[in-house]
């Protein structure tokens, strides 16, 4: 995972993707859950139940509104980020940033709790 430093996740729960006749991305997670450990060796076990919306607005833009508690993977410097809340940002179809987090809700930096 993107953190400039070895990070192990363990997983327990059930995601699923629903594609709508738009072709929309609707992606579900109840009951998940992740231990994530980094070379600090504290496992850190998040809930991560959130729901995510894919939206192609161009061929190479993809609009990602995050709702509830959802762990995202960035190419940016923050690499893990807990989302809590309502939050929406844009990423190419590369996964690169192209608009930060924005919205009501909550982004925080995992990598930070995890590294040595």
């Amino acid at each position: 995972m993107n953190c400039g430093f070895l990070v192990t996740g363990e997983v327990t729960g059930k995601a699923k993707n629903i594609t709508t006749p738009s072709g929309d991305i609707i992606s579900t997670s109840p009951g998940l859950k992740i231990t994530l450990t980094g070379p600090n060796g504290k496992p850190l076990k998040l809930v991560i139940t959130g729901v995510l919306f894919f939206s192609f607005p161009s061929e190479n833009v993809v609009e990602v509104r995050a709702t509830g508690n959802n762990l995202l993977q960035l190419p940016s410097p923050d690499g893990l980020v807990l989302t809590r809340g309502n939050v929406n940002f844009s990423v190419d179809s590369d996964g690169n940033e192209l608009r930060r987090f924005s919205g009501a809700g909550t982004a925080t930096n995992i990598c930070s709790l995890l590294g040595p």
